[in-house]
C-alpha cells in the first residue's frame, strides 16, 4: 500500500505488521515514530489504537525526522502544499493570519505547558477569529541546521540582530513568502527545499514596521526578548528557483 492512499487517524489493529514504501510520510503512534519493518506490538498493545500519518521530507540527511519525540505534536502537523487561499480571512491575536499556503507544516512542536500559560496559543487551529490573549503569527526564514536548533531550544537571546536596519531585536514577518527569502535551501534526494519557522509573537513587546517602510511588501515584527517570539512549527517547501 502506498502512503498516498492513507488518511490521518487510521484505525488499526495493533497485532499486524505494516510494510509500506514511503519517502515523504511518517507513521506515528502518539508522538513515537514507528519503524515500518517492526510489528506494531512493539509500540502498543491496544486493539483499535489510532495511528497518525504525517507528511515530511525523508532521506538525504534531512534532520527533521530525528527531532526528539518529546518535542513533537504530530496531531497538529498540517500540509498546505496543495491548499490555496479561498478568500477567508483568518486572525490570530487580532492581526491577519496568512496561513502557510503552498507549504508543508511538517513538524508541529509540543509547546503547550512549556510556558507560564497557554493563552498565547489561542483556541485550536482552523478558527477564523482570535481568542482573548492570543498572540499573532509570524514567520522566520533560516537555514536547516539553525531551524533544528530553534525547534529544540527556541531563539537564542544572544543572537538578536544588533545592527539591523530597524533596530536591535529578533526579526520576523507575518508574510511567509517574504520570510522564505531569508531561508537558505537544503538538498534532499536531489531536490532543494526551504525551511521557515512558524512563531507566535507578543505584539505588545514588539515593534511593527509597516510594509511601506520596510520596502519589501511585508510588515516586520521586531521583538526584543526571545521569550516573546515563540516557535511552534516548522514549514518546508520545494525551492522553485
Amino acid at each position: 500500500m502506498q502512503c498516498g492512499t492513507w488518511h490521518k487517524n487510521i484505525q488499526a489493529t495493533c497485532i499486524i505488521h505494516i510494510f509500506i514504501h514511503y519517502s515523504f510520510t511518517r507513521v506515528l503512534f502518539g508522538s513515537k515514530q514507528i519503524e515500518l519493518d517492526k510489528p506494531l506490538t512493539r509500540y502498543c498493545s491496544i486493539e483499535g489504537a489510532t495511528l497518525f500519518t504525517a507528511d515530511s521530507v525523508y532521506g538525504g540527511g534531512c534532520s527533521f525526522l530525528f527531532l526528539n519525540d518529546e518535542l513533537l505534536e504530530p496531531a497538529f502537523d498540517d500540509d498546505f502544499t496543495h491548499i490555496t487561499d479561498d478568500g477567508r480571512v483568518f486572525k490570530r491575536g487580532g492581526y491577519p493570519y496568512r496561513r502557510p499556503y503552498g507549504w508543508n507544516r511538517v513538524v508541529a512542536l509540543k509547546v503547550k505547558g512549556q510556558y507560564e500559560n497557554d493563552v498565547w496559543l489561542g483556541a485550536p487551529h482552523h478558527c477564523t477569529e482570535s481568542s482573548p490573549g492570543e498572540w499573532p503569527v509570524s514567520y522566520h526564514g533560516t537555514k536547516e541546521i539553525a531551524s533544528i536548533k530553534i525547534a529544540e531550544g527556541g531563539y537564542d537571546g544572544d543572537k538578536c540582530s544588533a545592527d539591523a536596519k530597524f533596530g536591535k531585536g529578533h526579526y520576523s514577518t507575518p508574510n511567509i513568502d517574504h520570510a522564505a527569502t531569508h531561508s537558505d535551501p537544503f538538498e534532499v534526494d536531489g531536490k532543494k527545499y526551504k525551511v521557515v519557522i512558524q512563531n507566535r509573537v507578543n505584539i505588545r513587546n514588539s515593534k511593527i514596521i509597516p510594509k511601506d517602510i520596510t520596502g519589501y511588501g511585508a510588515d516586520y515584527y521586531v521583538t526584543q526578548s526571545s521569550n516573546d517570539k515563540r516557535p511552534y512549527a516548522v514549514c518546508i517547501k520545494e525551492a522553485t528557483f
